[in-house]
């Protein structure tokens, strides 16, 4: 499976001296028309990732679609391990 990459969301992170950290997040036109010509069922499952360095914006993390789907065997499986609560 390829890559697929979502433009047009701008994501950085601040971290704090506590330790704790919160993502900035700047969503575009661009990004939601791709999110919407890329949705499955009404809705689309993305992979937010860190950067190894931030680029040359500050932006310290990118998207990505998550295209993973299971095999048929995995569903079949799943299916025979089903706990019904």
């Amino acid at each position: 499976m390829s890559k697929t990459y979502l433009n047009g969301i701008f994501l950085k992170e601040r971290k704090f001296d506590n330790g704790g950290s919160i993502i900035n997040a700047t969503i575009t036109e661009t990004f939601v028309n791709d999110c919407l010509d890329k949705m499955d069922n009404g809705k689309i499952r993305v992979k937010i990732c860190s950067r190894r360095e931030p680029d040359k914006n500050g932006n310290t993390h990118y998207v990505e679609v998550d295209d993973w789907k299971p095999s048929q065997q995995q569903i079949e499986e799943h299916k025979k391990d089903d706990i019904p609560f």
